[in-house]
C-alpha cells in the first residue's frame, strides 16, 4: 500500500528532475514540461495532506512535546497551513506573503525548541537526535530571516540591505549540516547502516559530482535551480559539496532500507533535502514543514525490543511486585495482544497498581492510593502527561505550594492529589522500555525476577511517600 508520505517522496522527486532540473536547464520535450508542471502541483497537494496529518498528530499525542509546545504548534499551524493551501492554487496578497514564510519560521522554531526543551525518559528522543534536529533548522532559520527582510512591505534600510552575508551563511552551512543530522539521526552503528547498496549509492553520488565538476556552468546552473545553492567557488568548498553529497545519500539509503523509524527519519531528510535551500514557494514550504514533523516523530520513537516477554515471565514479574508490596496475587488479563495486570493490597489506604501492555510496549502505568472520588483533583502536577479521563482544573499547578519536593522517580509523569482522600500517579513511559519503570528486556533476560521489580517498587513506594506526606485520611 502506497502512503501518502511515500507519494509525496515519488512526487518530490518527479518535480526535481522534470520541474526544476529538466525543465528550466536543458530545452526538454513538451511533455516532459507538462510532466514537471504536473509533478509540482501533486507535490502541493500531497505535502498538504501529510503537513496537515502530521500537524494533527503532534498536536493530539501528549506524549511527543509539552503542552505549552503543542498549543505554540497548533496557533502556528494554524496560521501556516492556511495560507500554504490558499497559496497553493492562488497568489497570495503582498501583504500576506511574511506571514506565510514567518508562520513556516515560527513552526520550525516551535518544533526544534519544543523537542530540545523536552526532558524525561517518556519523551524517548535522545540528546544526539535533539542537536540534529536543532542543527538542521539552523539553515532553514537563516533563509526564512533573509526572505522576512526582502519581503518587508515598505522601502526601509532594514528591507534593502537584507544582508547578503546571512543568506551565504545558509548556503554554506546547508552544505554541510544535512550530512551531520544525518549521521545524529542514525541509531544503528555506521558500519551496519552504509553495508551493500547504500554505500554504493554514495560512491555513485560522489562519481556523479566528480564528473559534473569539470562542467562549472551545469553544475552551478543545477544546484541553483534544483537546491537553491550556490557552486562552491573554492577547492575546499568543492571538496566538501563531493564529500557531503557522497554522505549524505549513503546515510538516507541506509535509513531508507529500515522499516519503521529509520525509515521515517530518511523520509523527513528527504523532504527538507529536496525542498530546497531557497524555501519560497508554498509547497517547498509544506514540503520542509512535513520533513520536520516526521524528525520529529523519529527523534521520539520508542527502541524496539530485541527481545520478547512471555507469559511465564510476565507472570513471574508481577508475583514479584506483588509479593514486594505486600499484595495479592496479581491479576493479569489479555489476549497476547493487549495485557492489562493488576496488583491490589487492601487496607486503610488501598493501593492500586496498573500495568497497560500492547505486545512488547508498555502504554500506560498507573499507581493509585486511596479511593478516587469522580471529581477533578484539586491539585495536580504540571506534568507533560495527564490522564484523558481526567478534567484537569484550569491554573492547578500547584502542589509544590504543599511544602514538599516530589521524589525523582514522579518526575516523568501526571500526579494528582484529592486532599484526605487519594492520591494518583500516571505515565506513558516510552512504549518500548528498554529502560524505566517496567524493563521489558531486563524481564526477558534476567532471571532474578524480585531484582527486576525493585524500579516499579521504588516508583510505588514513592508515591506511597507522597500519600503519607498529604495525610490521606484512612
Amino acid at each position: 500500500m502506497v502512503t501518502p508520505a511515500a507519494a509525496l517522496a515519488v512526487a518530490l522527486i518527479a518535480d526535481l528532475i522534470l520541474g526544476r532540473i529538466g525543465g528550466q536547464i536543458v530545452d526538454s520535450p513538451r511533455w516532459v514540461d507538462a510532466a514537471g508542471f504536473y509533478s509540482f502541483h501533486l507535490a502541493g497537494v500531497l505535502a498538504l495532506i501529510v503537513d496537515a496529518l502530521g500537524t494533527f498528530g503532534i498536536i493530539q499525542d501528549e506524549r511527543l512535546l509539552a503542552r505549552s509546545a503543542r498549543l505554540w504548534f497548533a496557533l502556528v499551524g494554524a496560521i501556516f497551513l492556511p495560507l500554504a493551501a490558499v497559496a497553493l492554487f492562488a497568489n497570495l496578497p503582498d501583504a500576506l506573503e511574511p506571514n506565510l514564510n514567518t508562520s513556516f519560521a515560527l513552526g520550525v522554531v516551535g518544533l526544534t525548541a519544543g523537542l530540545v526543551a523536552r526532558r524525561g525518559r517518556t519523551a524517548g528522543a535522545r540528546p544526539r537526535e535533539k542537536f540534529g534536529l536543532a542543527l538542521l533548522a539552523l539553515p532553514v532559520l537563516a533563509h526564512a530571516t533573509w526572505l522576512f527582510l526582502r519581503q518587508m512591505p515598505f522601502d526601509s534600510a532594514i528591507g534593502d540591505a537584507a544582508p547578503p552575508v546571512l543568506f551565504r551563511a545558509g548556503q554554506v552551512v546547508a552544505l554541510s549540516v544535512g550530512p551531520a543530522a544525518a549521521l545524529l539521526f542514525a541509531r544503528a552503528p555506521l558500519i551496519d547502516l552504509v553495508r551493500g547498496w547504500p554505500l554504493a549509492a554514495g560512491l555513485g553520488v560522489a562519481g556523479a559530482l566528480l564528473g559534473a565538476l569539470g562542467h562549472p556552468e551545469g553544475i552551478g546552473r543545477v544546484l541553483s535551480k534544483g537546491f537553491g545553492l550556490a557552486r562552491p567557488a573554492t577547492g575546499l568548498g568543492r571538496a566538501a559539496l563531493v564529500a557531503g553529497g557522497a554522505t549524505f545519500a549513503a546515510l538516507l539509503a541506509g535509513l531508507a532500507r529500515r522499516p519503521g523509524r529509520d525509515r521515517a527519519c530518511a523520509l523527513g531528510l528527504f523532504y527538507v533535502a529536496t525542498a530546497g535551500y531557497t524555501i519560497q514557494l508554498p509547497y517547498q514550504m509544506l514540503a520542509a514543514h512535513a520533513g520536520f514533523v516526521l524528525l520529529l516523530r523519529a527523534a521520539t520513537w520508542p527502541a524496539t525490543p530485541s527481545v520478547e516477554v512471555g507469559p511465564e515471565r510476565w507472570q513471574s514479574y508481577a508475583r514479584a511486585v506483588a509479593t514486594a508490596l505486600g499484595a495479592g496475587e496479581p491479576l493479569v488479563i489479555g489476549d497476547g495482544t493487549s495485557i492489562i495486570t493488576r496488583i491490589r493490597r487492601a487496607g486503610a489506604l488501598p493501593l492500586d497498581v496498573r500495568i497497560v501492555r500492547r505486545g512488547q510496549e508498555v502504554r500506560e502505568i498507573d499507581v493509585t492510593v486511596g479511593v478516587v472520588p469522580s471529581q477533578p483533583p484539586a491539585y495536580t502536577t504540571g506534568g507533560n502527561v495527564r490522564p484523558r479521563s481526567v478534567k484537569l482544573p484550569h491554573g492547578a499547578d500547584a502542589i509544590a505550594a504543599l511544602g514538599f519536593e516530589l521524589p525523582p522517580e514522579l518526575e516523568d509523569g501526571w500526579l494528582g492529589l484529592w486532599p484526605q482522600e487519594a492520591i494518583m500517579f500516571r505515565a506513558f513511559p516510552e512504549a518500548a522500555c528498554a529502560i524505566g519503570p517496567v524493563p521489558l528486556a531486563a524481564i526477558a533476560l534476567e532471571t532474578n525476577a524480585p531484582r527486576v521489580a525493585a524500579e516499579l517498587v521504588a516508583l510505588v513506594n514513592a508515591v506511597e511517600q507522597v500519600a503519607s506526606r498529604a495525610e490521606l485520611r484512612a
